[in-house]
């Protein structure tokens, strides 16, 4: 066969050129919102354990063939393969686990934001389940992501919302907002029009506030459609980025895009503060080390993080796990 005389060195080089271009596009920002190789940057393990799936291949190529054989063939693809298999290693080692409801840390001053995102997959995780994580963790700000307007209020406990938070009204949006009343009174000032359904933002009514400006996120995904690609998604990013351009603002929800497809850790003035502490958040159906941190809080450089975490909540209707963190200024 014709392929067989093409020497495993020149599928060693190939595989080493994605390799370059995986680690500019992750930690250089080179092509990170491409359509499709964006996508490939969510899923580090994953592109790893193909490497190393190819260096195999390769390898037992080069012993098995007679023709090629070669001392230099079986050199290249053997440390091919190694160098796949220690970075798949360190990648599993390397990715944080999730957190337990109840290990968050307690609340400890006004001077905190405490957040809480989580894709619910169409209504299908029961509202007993979300009002007893907000009661464990007690957020001031909550978003669910494919929660529609709320959803129906007679879905909750007792029929009602929960107890000390403000809806805030999402126009039909997949993006329902519960804001708590510590932080004062809100009020909707712009939504996604769009078929991106991006999301919603609120400001607070008094002026005077020092309570942030919050985006809550729900972006479309990245599709492999031939006249759509990242069409739909870059518009959502671009439309976070438009409403991240002031100082005291916060991004949370389900931006559908990794660590790596924000250019410098940010999007706008609102920086990525779960890199390294986040568990992958999505999908909840495959072992943590092999999903995708996709679900995020931001916030403009005048809030620290002090703590941000993917918790583990058993919920098999939907295929995201929630996200929570602690902000302070």
């Amino acid at each position: 066969m014709t392929v067989l005389k093409l020497p495993p060195s020149i599928g060693v080089a190939a595989l080493l050129a994605f390799a370059v271009a995986y680690l500019l596009g992750t930690f250089a920002g080179v092509a990170n919102q491409a359509w499709i190789f964006g996508g490939a940057l969510a899923f580090p393990l994953v592109c790893t354990l193909l490497g190393l799936v190819g260096a195999i291949i390769l390898l037992l190529l080069a012993a098995a063939v007679r023709p090629l054989r070669t001392r230099v063939n079986l050199l290249s693809t053997a440390s091919m393969a190694v160098v796949a298999g220690i970075l798949a290693l360190t990648l599993v080692l390397a990715t944080p686990s999730l957190t337990s409801p109840d290990s968050v840390p307690v609340r400890a001053g006004a001077r905190e934001l405490r957040s809480l995102a989580w894709n619910v997959h169409q209504e299908d995780v029961p509202a007993e389940t979300l009002v007893a994580l907000m009661a464990e963790t007690e957020p001031y700000v909550v978003m669910f992501a494919e929660l529609y307007s709320g959803g129906d209020e007679a879905r909750f406990p007792g029929g009602r919302y929960p107890t000390g938070y403000q809806l805030v009204d999402g126009h039909a949006i997949a993006v329902t907002l519960f804001v708590s009343e510590r932080l004062g009174e809100y009020r909707l000032v712009a939504f996604d029009e769009s078929a991106a359904y991006t999301g919603i933002v609120a400001e607070p009514v008094d002026p005077e506030s020092e309570s942030p400006k919050i985006v809550a996120v729900h972006t479309t995904r990245m599709t492999l459609h031939p006249d759509i690609g990242a069409g739909l998604w870059l518009r959502g990013l671009d439309w976070i980025a438009q409403h991240c351009a002031e100082p005291n603002t916060i991004a949370l929800g389900d931006f559908n895009a990794g660590p790596a497809n924000f250019t410098d850790g940010r999007l706008g003035e609102c920086q990525l503060h779960s890199l390294g502490t986040s568990a992958p958040t999505w999908p909840s159906t495959v072992p943590v080390p092999l999903g995708a941190t996709i679900d995020h809080v931001l916030a403009t450089p005048d809030w620290t993080p002090t703590y941000a975490r993917t918790l583990d909540v058993p919920a098999p209707g939907t295929d995201h796990r929630p996200v929570f963190s602690v902000l302070t200024r």
